[in-house]
């Protein structure tokens, strides 16, 4: 059990530092960077954000509440 807990605590530790926050606000920008100060404003430009990043890391995007108009139909894809 020894041997596994460091194995653990590792593997624990890359997860968090390889992860990634995307916010999106009706009040956002999307020329923004989707930081929690500066939140993307469609769910489309996060979509494309999150392609944009690597496929090794945990990505969310945290959506705030309010009216999101759609021009099209959000396509989700892999």
């Amino acid at each position: 059990m020894k041997r596994i807990t460091p194995c653990l605590l590792l593997s624990l530790s890359m997860g968090v530092l390889h992860a990634a926050d995307l916010y999106v606000s009706p009040k956002g920008d999307d020329t923004a960077d989707g930081s929690k100060d500066h939140p993307l404003a469609t769910l489309a430009k996060a979509r494309d954000a999150a392609r944009g990043l690597s496929k090794d890391q945990e990505i969310t995007i945290w959506v705030a509440g309010g009216d999101y108009l759609f021009g099209e139909s959000l396509k989700l894809t892999a």
